[in-house]
Formats: C-alpha cells, structure tokens, sequence
C-alpha cells in the first residue's frame, strides 16, 4: 500500500485484524469488570442500608491475630463510629456488661471448640455509659470451611 492510499484510509474503521481484536477484547474485559464493580457497591449499599433500617450488625473475629472487623451498623449499635477503624477483641470485652462477661466469653469459648453456632443475649455498655440489650447469633466458619475441599478460597 502507498503513502498516499495509507493517507485516504486514516479515520476509516478497518474492523479487522488481530490488533483490532485484542483492543476489543481488551475494551470487553474493561467494561465487563466496571459493570462488576458498579454492581458489587450498588449490592454493598444495600446491604448497608438494610442493616441500618433493620438495626443489625455482622462481625468477623479472627481468632489469630484478635481483630474484630465490623459493620458499619455493628459500629452504631456499640455507640462506636466505622472511622475509628479495626477493634481487637479486648476492646470489645470492655464494651460487654460487666454481670454478662464472663458468661459470654464462655460462650463463646465454647463455640470455638465445638464449632457449633449459638444464639445468646447480653448487655453491652455503649461509651457514653448507656446500656444497650444486645441479641447476639453467631455462626463459626473455620478457616478450612472458607476454603473448600481443596483448599482453594
């Protein structure tokens, strides 16, 4: 091809090639992962929302490093705000009423070695000293359970 027939094709779509191909498939992957990811926060929100209407929190304990990770509505019902980030589990021991710690934490000692869920009530004293009734449900999901048969998350 000349110069010249170079010049008359420039902004005329070719639509074939397998440059082109890859630049579509590239332009496909994009798009199919924004549409991923706009779907993943609008399913995050209202999730969030729900919780909040209802007042229901959720929390992931892990038992190795003692980190607490939250719910933006379990940081409301504790009178806590999401911004003061990860919570170790001592923290939380505080926040337990006093008469109801160590029956909890037996509890919960117990789940951990039975691997069985339960279903208790307790008092938790908010920071500004107000006690709150706090229904508690939990379900135990061990390591190997979250990775599958073979190991695999």
């Amino acid at each position: 091809m000349s110069g010249l027939e170079r010049e008359q094709m420039r902004g005329v779509p070719v639509g074939t090639g397998k440059r082109l191909d890859k630049v579509r498939q590239r332009v496909a992957t994009w798009l199919t992962s924004l549409l991923s990811s706009r779907d993943l926060q609008e399913s995050k929100a209202r999730l969030e929302e729900a919780q909040r209407v209802a007042h229901i929190g959720y929390y992931e304990w892990n038992l190795i490093e003692n980190r607490v990770i939250w719910s933006d509505e379990s940081y409301r019902i504790f009178g806590l705000t999401p911004e003061e980030g990860p919570i170790d589990f001592d923290k939380v021991r505080e926040m337990i009423h006093p008469d109801d710690r160590e029956r909890v934490f037996r509890g919960v000692e117990e789940d951990i070695r039975s691997g069985v869920h339960t279903e208790a009530e307790h008092r938790v004293v908010r920071p500004n000293g107000a006690p709150r009734e706090q229904p508690r449900r939990g379900v135990l999901i061990l390591e190997r359970q979250r990775r599958g048969p073979n190991g695999a998350k």
